[in-house]
Formats: C-alpha cells, structure tokens, sequence
C-alpha cells in the first residue's frame, strides 16, 4: 500500500507514512488548491508539464464564494485542486484526481494550447474540468481567455458531490476547445457544459457520455446556451464581430438516461451548431431560439423511451408551443427509431410561410410500430406524403421498427466503429 504525506501544523513538519494512516495528533490541514501555475496575458508561464501525479482531498468549497461567469445558467467558484492562469501550451496528463473538494482543474484567462489529457478525476465536488475566461462586458476582443484548449481521453466520474449545477467538463467565455475521445459518466446535471456563445470554434467529437441529470430534472448529457452577444476577433483576426465560429459535435456515443430529456441540449438561443454521426439514445434533436442549427447524419433511438411524447425533432421559440427556432437550419439524413407516430414537436404555425417557422427536413428515415408517420402543427395534422408536397422531408423515409441487431450496426457504422 503506498503511504502518503501529512503535515502536523503544530510543528509546521512534514511527515511520510509509508504504511497507513498518521498519528490522531496529526492535523491534515484543507487546502482547496493543492498545485497553482500563474502568469499573466503580458508574461505567460510557457511550457510547463504536470504529468504522473496524484492529487489527493482536497478542501470542500461548496459554501465559498462563487461567481457568474457568463449568460448560461452556471455559476462557479474560480479555485481547482490545479489551477492554472496566464499560461501558454501548458500540459497536464496522467494525473489521477481523487475528491477534489471543489473543481479538479481550473484553466483561467488567458490561456493559449493547454493540453489536459489522460487523467482519471472522480467524485469532484463541483467540476471535472472548468475552463473560464474574462471578457469586459461584451467585449471579448481583449483576448483574455482560455483558447485552444485540448481536452483529450480523460476518465471523469461522479463529480458533483456537493455542487449539483456543475460538469464533467463547463466551459464559459473561452473557444476552439476541442474534446475528443473522453468518457464522462455519473452526474447531478449535465456532463459537457458550453456556457455562451463566445467566440465558437469548439470541437466535441469521439466522446461517451451517460448516466447524467441524476439528481436533476430536464436538460442534457450536452448543454449549450447562447444569451449574450460578444464581440470577438476569431472569426476574423482583422476585424471584431459578434459572429462566433461555427461548433461541432460528432461521433459521439451519448445515452439520455436518468431525467436527461435531449442528448444535446442546445438551449436558450443557442447558435452555429453542426451535430453530425452521434448515436443518440433516449432524446431526439433539441433546438431552442437561436439560429444557424444542424442535425445531420445521426441516429436517434427512441426519444420517447423516457420522457411521453417527445420527438425525433423538437423545435420550438418563444415558449412551448409556439413557432419554430429561426433560420438556417436543418434536419437532414437522420435515421430516427420511434414509439411514436408523431416525430415532430413544431408549435404553432399556419400554412403560409411554412418554410420560415420550420427547419429544412430531408432525406430522413423513420421507423414507427406502425410504419407510419404523422406531422402535428398547430392544428393541422399531415401524413408524409402531405407534408412531401409542401416541400419538406423530400426523399425522406417510414417503416416498421427494426430489431437491435440493426441498430447496433447502425451505432457502429455511424461512429466508424
């Protein structure tokens, strides 16, 4: 059994116990940051590597102070068990998290290139993984913000043992992060958290999330917001605009178990999404206010399993029932296994101008018990057919239910499995 340090902080002495637990007389002292790495945006640390440690109970930050970061629904309390700030291709790998009594890592501000990759973080009290920035009001063209952060093949379990509005992984005011190949599993809310709009650019591809919204009600494995504008120069280094990149989501495996109701949860305005190659179980294509939305090349197995009378898509606007999201959007070459006839939750909408208060629908495929579909919107009810001569869902598909052989071999083809 491997021992491990104490300090008795009578004598302000360090101990190592190589064979179990200290002394009673010696006090283990709470400390909430166990390793910090500062710099600033004007002189960046450059280079460093955090790489084979563990990091071991740290102090419970629950009733500390916590903060807004940005339009979403998160807040958070900006200390980690590691936590890193001004830093430049900074890399922290290999490193096992047990019980971060807070955060496991925060990466702060300015941040250019981090890497955090093949760690192991359980049973944190808030977050895995937050990465936070800092803009002035809207204005994000300071640059003061985390920016190419790789979140790559990590293991995070069960974190929020005391903050139940808190992730796997939260993201808030930062962009171009790109998380691949992680499994995320067994938490309060949701597991991968992108707070606003800011900047874009953000990758999430290859990851296997599940067992989230636990504790509860509504939401996602993957949640976005988008309620504030900001001005940044990503999108073009030469000129501010308030135009993020366009973000993706592919080839992720996600079960929308437990009270999760979408495995994507774009919520609340949420803007330039492409989800595309992903086997969604238990929640169909969710797509609330905002503009500029994809849904392309999935496959959703029974939205309806969990939650009655949820759809393959489900978009809506102002509140439940009304008009669809707004423009530039699609659903296009899905495959979508159904308990129910109806697949899509449209709202309110009258015949004229159907083509602006409905996503573009296409070469979709839909299996029902009874091999058939119905559109529900508004009042109007129409079968496929009626709803091909209005120009939607052309070459679009229905049949019978397949078995879960088939299924499977959808989930691997579509992933690349």
């Amino acid at each position: 059994m491997p021992g491990e340090w104490f300090l008795d902080k009578k004598s302000m002495k360090l101990y190592y116990y190589p064979h179990g637990s200290p002394p009673s007389k010696v006090i283990v002292p709470q400390i909430e940051s166990l390793m910090k790495v500062v710099g600033t945006q004007e002189k960046p640390v450059k280079g460093v590597t955090i790489t084979g440690l563990t990091f071991m109970h740290s102090e419970s930050t629950y009733l500390k102070g916590y903060m807004v970061p940005s339009g979403g629904d998160w807040t958070v309390h900006m200390n980690g068990m590691v936590f890193t700030q001004g830093t430049e291709n900074l890399t922290i790998s290999g490193c096992t998290f047990k019980q971060p009594g807070g955060n496991g890592i925060i990466v702060s501000n300015y941040t250019r290139n981090a890497t955090i990759a093949d760690n192991y973080i359980s049973f944190a009290g808030d977050n895995g993984i937050a990465v936070v920035g800092h803009t002035e009001l809207i204005n994000g063209t300071n640059g003061n913000q985390p920016r190419g952060t790789k979140i790559l093949r990590n293991i995070i379990h069960d974190n929020g043992v005391w903050g139940k509005g808190t992730y796997s992984y939260s993201q808030s005011v930062a962009c171009q992060s790109h998380l691949e190949g992680n499994v995320f599993f067994n938490g309060p809310r949701g597991s991968i958290n992108i707070n606003d709009g800011f900047g874009g650019g953000n990758v999430i591809t290859g990851n296997v999330l599940f067992n989230f919204v636990r504790e509860t009600l509504d939401h996602g494995p993957i949640n976005t917001w988008d309620r504030v504008p900001y001005l940044t120069k990503v999108l073009d280094p030469s000129h501010a605009s308030l135009q993020p990149m366009e973000n993706f989501v592919s080839k992720c495996l996600i079960m929308s178990n437990y009270n999760s109701v979408w495995p994507i949860d774009h919520d609340d305005g949420s803007s330039y999404w492409a989800d595309s190659y992903n086997f969604l179980a238990y929640g169909g294509f969710k797509n609330y206010l905002g503009h500029s939305k994809k849904a392309l090349e999935n496959v959703y197995v029974y939205p309806d399993k969990y939650v009655a009378g949820h759809f393959c898509m489900d978009t809506r606007g102002q509140q439940l029932g009304t008009a669809a999201s707004g423009w530039d959007e699609a659903y296009v070459s899905n495959k979508c296994i159904t308990n129910n006839d109806s697949i899509y939750l449209i709202g309110t909408c009258t015949e004229e101008g159907l083509e602006d208060l409905i996503p573009y629908t296409g070469d979709n495929h839909f299996y029902t018990p009874s091999g058939t579909v119905k559109i529900q919107c508004g009042g109007y009810t129409w079968t496929l057919q009626d709803f091909q001569k209005r120009g939607f869902d052309v070459a679009s598909t229905v049949g019978k239910q397949v078995g879960v052989d088939v299924i499977v071999g959808w989930g691997k083809a579509t992933l690349g499995l």
